[in-house]
């Protein structure tokens, strides 16, 4: 009777430290809180504010969207780990500019990479994964393909009145990975939820290299123009937060 009393409280024993564990301790992930940071030159970017390009022409914004996906870690003991997230963030909505990804593998890593836009196989998919839904009026039309970046707004040309800003990029060749070196690595452990916080600098969608002329073309939804705007992901649009 004695053997049989403590086997049950040998498994009891078992059952309630397994029953103890954090869920997550078992699939030996965790996650990466992202915290973006709208920028103009340096200073935090309001809708409606009045601001220069590097040119001195004088604009307003009044909506302003981009998709960033397909984040990427790099790490010293994990290599690299590749997250399928497509999060739309818009400077109307700041609870879009913070975000989670789950399901990262433990570890440290040193190196983030960031794609502005849309990749090829869900830019033609009905899948519609993520943000990548039609109602968020970044799809080109009620099935596939989206708008990468959607800027809109007016400028106020010399001599008076306004004129608006409508500048749309988007197609597969515009598609731009960011590679960003941490200065510090991250760590992501079972009870550690790092916060990578990154800026996404509106002023430099405008130059480097490509300056925007507003006075020569100040709508743009496909084509050279929007081509040549999306030359400038590259330069100084996305960087790490300070």
């Amino acid at each position: 009777m004695q053997i049989r009393l403590n086997s049950i409280f040998a498994i009891a024993l078992i059952w309630l430290l397994i029953s103890s564990c954090d869920s997550s301790h078992l699939d030996s992930t965790g996650k990466i809180r992202w915290k973006v940071n709208l920028k103009n030159q340096g200073n935090e970017f309001y809708l409606d504010s009045l601001y220069a390009n590097e040119i001195g022409q004088k604009y307003l914004v009044d909506v302003f969207k981009v998709y960033l996906s397909n984040f990427k870690l790099f790490g010293s003991m994990t290599n690299e780990h590749t997250m399928n997230e497509y999060k739309l963030l818009s400077a109307a909505d700041s609870t879009s500019l913070i975000f989670e990804t789950p399901r990262i593998p433990l570890g440290s890593y040193h190196t983030i990479e960031i794609a502005i836009g849309v990749d090829s196989a869900a830019n033609h998919s009905t899948a519609h994964v993520g943000d990548l839904s039609p109602t968020n009026d970044m799809a080109w039309n009620w099935n596939t393909g989206y708008k990468f970046v959607k800027l809109e707004g007016y400028f106020l040309p010399e001599g008076g009145g306004e004129k608006p800003l409508i500048y749309h990029i988007g197609e597969d060749r515009n598609f731009t990975y960011v590679r960003l070196q941490l200065i510090d690595p991250i760590v992501v452990d079972f009870d550690k939820t790092p916060t990578v916080e990154v800026d996404l600098n509106i002023d430099q969608l405008f130059y480097n290299p490509y300056i925007v002329d507003f006075t020569k073309v100040n709508e743009s939804m496909v084509g050279p123009y929007s081509d040549s705007i999306a030359m400038n992901f590259k330069n100084g649009f996305l960087t790490l937060g300070l």
